[in-house]
C-alpha cells in the first residue's frame, strides 16, 4: 500500500507542469492584462475624476462698500449699486438697497464704476452736457402709515415728527417754531387767568390768549397728522413710472421717455 500510494505521488508531480501550462492556455492574456489592483483602480480613478459643481445654492459674497458702482443724476441724486444693460436713451443699476431702476442718460450728470470692468468709453457716449428738469425720483417710497406715526408721536409733543421723517425740513421747522409760539402765548394767557390779584377784564382777555395758544397748538398737530402721509402720498404718486414721446435733437425721430 505504501508502494502504491508513493507511485501515485510520483505520476501527480509528473502531470502537474503539463497541466499547468494547459490551464495558462486557457487563460486570454489580453483578459488578464485588464485586471487592476485595487490601488491601480484608486489611482485611475483619482485620476479620471472630474470637479463636482458648485452648488447654486452657494452664498454669493459680500459687496464691499468700495467695490459698488456709482451714478449721479443732474439733480444731485447719487446712487451706489451695479451699473446693468443700457442703449442709447436709458441706463440701467441695481441699487445697493435692492431696487432695479432705468433712468434716461439726458438726465444722467456722471457715473463710475467700482473694482467691475464695465464699457466706460463706450456707456460716455450717451452722456450729454444739456440742461434738462431731472424727473427721475431715484429716492425710496415713502411709507405714509409710518409717517402718520411719527406725527402721532413723537408729533404729539415735537409738532412736525411727520415732515421730518418724510424729509421735509422746512415744514418741520415752521410747525414746530408754531407750537413753540402758541405754547408760549398760551402758557402766559394761563399764567394770567390763575393769578388772582389780576382784574377781572384782565382775566377775560388773558383767556383768549389761552384759547389762541391752544388753538395753534391743536391746529399745527393737525397739520403734521394730515398733511405729512398726503405728502408722502403724492410723492410716491410722483414717483410712478409715465411713458412719453419727445422729439430727438432735429426732429426726424421719436424718442420713448419713461419717468421715474
Amino acid at each position: 500500500m505504501t508502494k502504491n500510494f508513493c507511485l501515485g505521488l510520483l505520476l501527480m508531480a509528473a502531470l502537474l507542469p503539463s497541466l499547468r501550462t494547459q490551464a495558462e492556455d486557457l487563460v486570454d492574456p489580453s483578459a488578464a492584462a485588464t485586471v487592476l489592483t485595487s490601488s491601480a483602480a484608486t489611482e485611475m480613478l483619482t485620476e479620471t475624476a472630474l470637479p463636482l459643481p458648485v452648488s447654486a445654492s452657494a452664498e454669493a459674497p459680500i459687496l464691499a462698500a468700495g467695490s459698488l458702482d456709482s451714478l449721479t443724476l443732474k439733480n444731485g441724486q447719487r446712487l451706489e449699486g451695479r451699473l446693468g444693460s443700457y442703449d442709447a436713451y436709458f441706463v440701467e443699476i441695481a441699487t445697493s438697497d435692492g431696487r432695479n431702476l432705468s433712468l434716461p442718460w439726458k438726465e444722467v450728470a456722471d457715473f463710475k464704476f467700482g473694482s467691475t470692468e464695465g464699457e466706460d468709453a463706450a456707456m460716455r457716449r450717451h452722456l450729454s452736457a444739456q440742461a434738462v428738469d431731472a424727473q427721475a425720483q431715484a429716492a425710496p417710497a415713502k411709507d405714509p402709515a409710518l409717517i402718520f406715526h411719527k406725527a402721532l408721536w413723537p408729533g404729539f409733543v415735537v409738532h412736525g415728527s411727520g415732515y421730518r421723517e418724510l424729509g421735509d425740513q422746512d415744514a418741520f421747522l415752521s410747525l414746530v417754531g408754531a407750537e413753540i409760539f402758541g405754547a408760549m402765548v398760551g402758557g402766559f394767557g394761563l399764567a394770567k387767568v390763575l393769578d388772582a390779584g389780576v382784574a377781572p377784564n384782565d382775566k377775560e382777555t388773558a383767556s383768549y390768549l389761552v384759547w389762541g395758544g391752544a388753538t395753534v397748538f391743536v391746529v399745527t398737530w393737525a397739520w403734521d397728522l394730515i398733511g405729512a402721509p398726503a405728502a408722502a402720498r403724492r410723492m410716491n404718486q410722483a414717483a410712478t413710472p409715465s411713458v412719453s414721446l419727445s422729439p430727438l435733437p432735429g426732429g426726424a425721430m421719436l424718442a420713448l421717455n419713461r419717468a421715474f
